[in-house]
C-alpha cells in the first residue's frame, strides 16, 4: 500500500485527458483568455506611458481624449471578456472535480470490502477527499484553474521580461534570480505538507468522525441522556488543538518562505529603482520611456511573485493529485469483469440453491495478532439450512463475510458448488448471496426503494415480500405506503422504525432479491427470545429449496435447522442436528439448558 509518486507531467497527462474528455472547450476558452490577458497587460502599460507623450508633445486635447478614451474602451472590453472566461474556466474545473468526487465515491462503494476495513485505506481515502476533491482549493479543481493562471502570467511575463531586457539585462536577470528563490521558499512549505500530511490526516479524520456523530439522529438519545455534551467537547477540542498545533507549524514555515520572498523582492525592486532613476537622470531616458518601463518593471514583478504563486499552487495541487490516485488506484484482490464485457456465469445464475465448502479456510484481520478462523473446513450443501451458533467472538460473522466474499481467505479455499469462489467475477458472485446484517441500513430514500435497491420495482412481489417479512401492516398504516420517504435526515416527517422493524424491513429486502444463498446474521437482536425465534422459523419456511445460513448466540431460535455448527475460538467443536448435539451432552448442550427458560412462553 505504499504511496506511489508521480511525477508532474504525469499528473498533467493523467488530469488534463480527463479535461479534454469532460470539456474540450476548456483549451479553446483557455487559449483566448491567455492572448486577452496579453493584450491587457500591453495596454495596462503603454496607457500611462502614451498620456504622457501626448502631454510632453501637446498633442490637441480632443487627440488626446480620443487617443486615450480608444484605449481605456478597449482595456475595459478586454476586462470583460476576460471576466466572462475566468468564469468559464472556473466552472470547468468545478465540473472536472465533482467527477472526480464521482470518481472517489464508486472507488469506496465497489473497492474490496476487506480493503475497506483496514483503518490506513480509510486514511487514505479521507487525505483524498480533502487534499483532493472537498474545496475549491483542493487539487481536483486547482489543477485545472492554477495552471492556467500560471500560463497567462507567464505570457505575459515573456514578454514584459524582454522588454526590460533591452533596457538593461542585469533587471532580467535580477529577476530570473529572485524568482528562483522564491520557489525554492515556496518548495520548503509543500514539503513540510508532504512530509506531516499523514500526521494530521489521521487527526482530521478523527474530527470528521467526532463532528459526523455528533449530528447523527440515532446518537441524539444517549449524548442527552447520558449528558455526554461535556465529555464530547473534550474530545473535540483535543482533537481541534492538535489540528491547530500543525497549522501553527506550518504556519511558522509560511512565514519564514513569505519573509524570504520579501527581502528578494525588496533588494530587486531597489537595484531596479535605482537604474530607473540612474538613466533618467543621465538622459538616457525619456520621461514617457520612463513611465514606460517604470509601469513594465512593476508589472514584471507582479507577474514575478503570481508566476511563484501560481507555481506553488500547481505543485500543490499536484500533490494533491497523487492522493486521489493513491486511493482511486488501490489493486484489488478480487477478481473483477472489465468494463462491458459479459461474465461467465459458470452454471451459477438461475440456480434456486447452492452448496458451500470450505478447505482449511483460516483468516486473520489486518493488524491482529490471532487467527479468527483456524483450518476451518464443512460443507454446506445444496438446499440445506445451518446455523452457525457459539459465544460472541467465536467467528461467527467472519465466516459470514468469507461466504458472501467480503472477506477472502488468508489462506485455503471456499467453494461454491465445487467452484472456487476466487474464480468467479465478485459482480456476478454478489448476485448469489442475500444477507441480513446484524447492522441495519436504512437510506433516507422511500420504502418500496430501501426493500428493492433499484427504481425499477415489481410491486407485487414488494408487497408479498413485506406480507412475508411482517411489516406489510405498518406500511399499509402509512398515508404514503410503500413511497412514504424513510429518515429524518432530508425530511422532517421521514419514518423512523423500531428496531424490531428495521430488521423485519431488513429481511424483505433480503427475500426480494431472492437470491440462492440467504444468510441471517443475527439481525433479531430488537426482538425477544420468542419473537426472535419465530421469526428465524418463519424465514425458514419462506427460504424453502435455498441454501440458508442462520446465526445466533440464542440457540433455541435455530434448534429447527438441519445442521447446527458449534463454534469456539475460530473453531467448529461440535457438529450435528439439534438433537444430536443434545444427545452429544456436550458445550452446546449446557449452553442450551442455561438458555432455555428463556424461550419458553408464559402462560397467563
Amino acid at each position: 500500500m505504499e504511496k506511489r509518486h508521480y511525477r508532474l507531467r504525469d499528473n498533467i497527462k493523467w488530469y488534463f485527458k480527463r479535461v479534454w474528455h469532460e470539456y474540450p472547450q476548456y483549451y479553446f476558452v483557455s487559449l483566448l483568455g491567455i492572448i486577452l490577458k496579453a493584450g491587457q497587460s500591453l495596454l495596462t502599460v503603454l496607457l500611462p506611458a502614451t498620456l504622457v507623450d501626448l502631454l510632453i508633445n501637446q498633442v490637441s486635447l480632443n487627440r488626446t481624449i480620443v487617443i486615450v478614451a480608444s484605449m481605456g474602451l478597449g482595456l475595459a472590453l478586454i476586462n470583460t471578456l476576460r471576466q466572462y472566461i475566468e468564469t468559464k474556466i472556473l466552472l470547468f474545473a468545478l465540473g472536472v472535480r465533482t467527477n472526480l468526487q464521482l470518481v472517489l465515491f464508486e472507488k469506496s462503494l465497489t473497492m474490496d470490502y476487506q480493503l475497506m476495513e483496514n483503518a490506513k485505506v480509510r486514511e487514505i481515502k479521507h487525505i483524498a477527499e480533502v487534499e483532493g476533491i472537498d474545496q475549491n482549493s483542493s487539487a481536483g479543481e486547482a489543477f485545472a484553474t492554477q495552471s492556467y493562471y500560471l500560463v497567462e502570467v507567464t505570457v505575459s511575463f515573456i514578454l514584459f521580461g524582454m522588454t526590460l531586457s533591452f533596457f538593461h539585462p542585469l533587471l532580467f536577470v535580477l529577476i530570473i534570480g529572485t524568482t528562483i528563490i522564491s520557489f525554492m521558499s515556496l518548495k520548503r512549505v509543500r514539503t513540510f505538507r508532504e512530509e506531516h500530511k499523514d500526521d494530521w490526516g489521521k487527526i482530521d479524520a478523527k474530527r470528521h468522525y467526532l463532528k459526523k456523530n455528533a449530528y447523527a439522529i440515532e446518537n441524539g438519545k444517549d449524548i442527552r441522556l447520558y449528558e455526554m455534551n461535556t465529555w464530547y467537547d473534550k474530545h473535540i477540542e483535543k482533537a481541534n488543538d492538535e489540528r491547530l498545533g500543525w497549522t501553527k507549524k506550518e504556519s511558522k514555515t509560511v512565514f519564514i518562505s513569505q519573509f524570504i520572498q520579501d527581502t528578494g523582492v525588496f533588494f530587486r525592486n531597489l537595484v531596479a529603482y535605482m537604474l530607473l532613476v540612474s538613466s533618467i537622470i543621465k538622459g538616457s531616458l525619456t520621461l514617457p520611456q520612463f513611465t514606460l518601463f517604470f509601469t513594465v518593471l512593476n508589472s514584471v514583478t507582479d507577474y514575478v511573485s503570481k508566476i511563484a504563486e501560481h507555481s506553488h499552487l500547481v505543485l500543490k495541487a499536484n500533490q494533491g493529485l497523487n492522493d486521489i490516485r493513491h486511493f482511486t488506484e488501490l489493486k484489488s484482490q478480487l477478481l473483477r469483469l472489465e468494463p462491458g464485457s459479459k461474465p461467465d456465469s459458470q452454471g451459477l445464475d438461475g440456480a434456486s440453491s447452492l452448496s458451500i465448502r470450505f478447505e482449511n479456510v483460516s483468516f486473520i484481520y489486518s493488524g491482529a495478532s490471532d487467527y479468527t478462523i483456524k483450518n476451518l473446513s464443512f460443507t454446506i450443501n445444496n438446499g440445506e439450512n445451518v446455523a452457525l451458533v457459539g459465544v460472541n467472538g467465536a467467528g461467527k460473522s467472519t465466516i459470514v463475510k468469507l461466504i458472501s466474499g467480503l472477506l477472502q481467505p488468508t489462506s485455503g479455499n471456499i467453494f461454491v458448488n465445487g467452484i472456487d469462489i476466487k474464480t468467479i467475477p465478485i459482480e456476478l458472485f454478489y448476485q448469489l448471496v442475500a444477507p441480513v446484517f446484524q447492522e441495519s441500513l436504512i437510506f433516507a430514500f422511500d420504502v418500496a426503494a430501501n426493500v428493492t435497491m433499484t427504481d425499477d420495482y415489481d410491486t407485487s412481489k414488494l408487497n408479498h415480500c413485506l406480507e412475508e417479512a411482517g411489516i406489510a401492516a405498518k406500511i399499509k398504516s402509512l398515508p404514503e405506503g410503500i413511497l412514504t420517504q424513510m429518515k429524518q435526515y432530508l425530511r422532517e416527517d421521514g419514518l423512523e422504525l423500531s428496531g424490531g422493524e428495521t430488521q423485519k424491513l431488513m429481511i424483505a429486502r433480503a427475500l426480494y432479491k431472492d437470491a440462492p444463498i440467504l444468510i441471517l446474521d443475527e439481525p433479531t437482536a430488537a426482538l425477544d427470545a420468542i419473537a426472535e425465534s419465530e421469526l428465524y422459523e418463519k424465514y425458514n419456511e419462506l427460504a424453502n429449496h435455498k441454501t440458508s445460513i442462520f446465526i445466533s448466540h440464542r440457540l433455541a431460535s435455530t434448534r429447527f435447522c438441519q445442521k447446527i455448527l458449534f463454534l469456539s475460538d475460530g473453531k467448529i467443536i461440535e457438529e450435528g442436528s439439534h438433537d444430536q448435539l443434545m444427545a452429544l451432552s456436550g458445550k452446546y448442550a449446557e449452553i442450551y439448558n442455561v438458555q432455555s427458560h428463556y424461550y419458553q412462553k408464559e402462560v397467563v
